[in-house]
């Protein structure tokens, strides 16, 4: 398998231009940052591009945004079935901070809302372009996804006015001793647990430009802030809103 280097920049016209290339057949992609050799595991195949795990005993795994609708669709999904659209219930635009494999963002579009995504890993943005660039779902209208760091690019890029904010950090480092999901496994492998490096900051920006912040956590798991307004609790999740 042949391999194909992309250069990553910050306005990600060089990832999106190489989503819009012809299909390739079975290489191998290297993403490259200045001299640096940033770390990847995707493939492009004849059916399209995927993360490849480390383990190649397990399955590469695809972003499908129409798989994501049509499991919605099954699910009977709605503000009154869903912890997350509850939460954003008379929204209509949202920004989405950490748009990782899109489901979240999915279930947001099913219902109706406008997101405006935010990815900083270019392993995941890469898949995310692929999903929505082959997806049918007229729905897709109505996102908008951006390269870089929600916090840092939300106040400079011409994003339109803003309801409300999203942000899941991922809460790898708190799971309990039963292991996660096989999908969220693998794509551990792609994002680390940085909310570290932002508790300090995230609520005072957030709320400088929307009057709505909701947090996802594990059901067990402490705040990412102190005194949310309220909390929505699910089976195994839980949502902090912050006004």
């Amino acid at each position: 398998m042949r391999s194909v280097k992309i250069e990553i920049i910050e306005d990600q016209k060089g990832l999106e231009s190489f989503i819009s290339c012809k299909e390739l057949d079975e290489v191998s992609i290297e993403l490259l940052k200045g001299d640096q050799t940033h770390e990847s595991h995707l493939i492009w195949t004849k059916e399209g591009l995927f993360f490849q795990p480390r383990d190649t005993r397990l399955k590469p795994i695809q972003f499908s945004f129409d798989l994501y609708f049509e499991g919605w669709k099954k699910q009977g999904l709605g503000k009154s079935t869903s912890l997350l659209l509850k939460a954003f219930r008379n929204d209509h635009h949202i920004l989405d901070c950490s748009c990782g494999t899109g489901k979240d963002t999915s279930q947001l579009l099913f219902a109706g809302h406008d997101v405006s995504a935010f990815e900083k890993d270019p392993n995941v943005f890469l898949l995310l372009l692929w999903a929505k660039k082959h997806c049918t779902s007229p729905l897709l209208e109505s996102l908008e996804l951006y390269f870089g760091d929600a916090f840092e690019l939300a106040q400079r890029l011409e994003v339109p006015k803003i309801d409300s904010m999203y942000y899941d950090p991922m809460f790898f480092s708190h799971l309990t001793k039963s292991l996660p999901r096989k999908e969220m496994q693998i794509f551990r492998e792609l994002i680390k647990n940085d909310e570290a490096g932002y508790q300090s900051c995230i609520k005072e920006f957030c709320l400088s430009i929307t009057s709505k912040l909701v947090v996802k956590r594990s059901l067990k798991q402490e705040s990412l802030f102190p005194k949310p307004s309220y909390q929505l609790k699910g089976k195994t999740i839980r949502l902090d809103v912050y006004r």
